[in-house]
């Protein structure tokens, strides 16, 4: 199975359509509609064109039923939500930032349960997928028994251990990049500080 999810057009999708019906996808292809802000406009944009693809590109091999966001971005840039200050902020105040609020996260899970479409989230640091695993624990407190789509945070570089249990619990998935394993670079330790620094992809 592959999945994208930066860099789709309808022109990709067409194209493996094409060799789809020619019998030439020896493959599996998740297309995800990625979601840009949380504005009611551009999460309908969002959900519109992941229904679209699925209505005009849909087969066996090629399904459009998963909404990709951007919780937040890099340890080497700071663009991610960490639970305790960066090591490398002189006044031990900066804990960076999510790319949007808990109660986003939670109404944009809600509205895709109602949508049937799945959510896979970029998703880092530590604070992030605390949002992450809150989120999910109120959307389904909302949607009780109707709750059904399925929730995958990609990356988790760094974890609470508290998180770890939570994420079961919740029956949310963790996509891992197991390449990275290994190659926190010296700005990871410069700004987790030395002991979270080793905790770095600690499954």
């Amino acid at each position: 199975v592959c999945m994208d999810g930066i860099t789709e057009t309808d022109g990709d999708l067409q194209y493996l359509y094409d060799k789809d019906m020619k019998g030439e996808l020896n493959m599996h292809y998740e297309a995800t509609s990625t979601l840009s802000g949380m504005d009611e406009a551009s999460i309908e944009k969002t959900i519109s064109r992941a229904k679209r693809w699925q209505q005009q590109y849909g087969t066996d091999h090629i399904r459009s039923n998963t909404i990709k966001y951007f919780l937040d971005g890099s340890i080497e840039f700071g663009d991610v939500l960490s639970l305790e200050p960066f090591s490398d902020d002189p006044e031990g105040k900066t804990c960076g930032f999510a790319h949007c609020t808990l109660e986003e996260m939670t109404n944009l899970m809600v509205r895709l349960n109602r949508e049937r479409l799945d959510l896979h989230v970029h998703c880092v640091c530590d604070g992030s997928l605390r949002l992450m695993c809150d989120a999910c624990e109120a959307a389904q407190k909302i949607c009780g028994d109707d709750w059904c789509i399925y929730v995958t945070v990609a990356h988790c570089e760094i974890i609470h251990p508290n998180e770890i249990h939570r994420i079961h619990q919740l029956g949310m998935f963790m996509d891992t990049t197991p390449i990275w394993s290994g190659m926190g670079s010296a700005t990871h330790m410069e700004r987790l500080g030395l002991e979270r620094w080793r905790r770095l992809h600690d499954y």
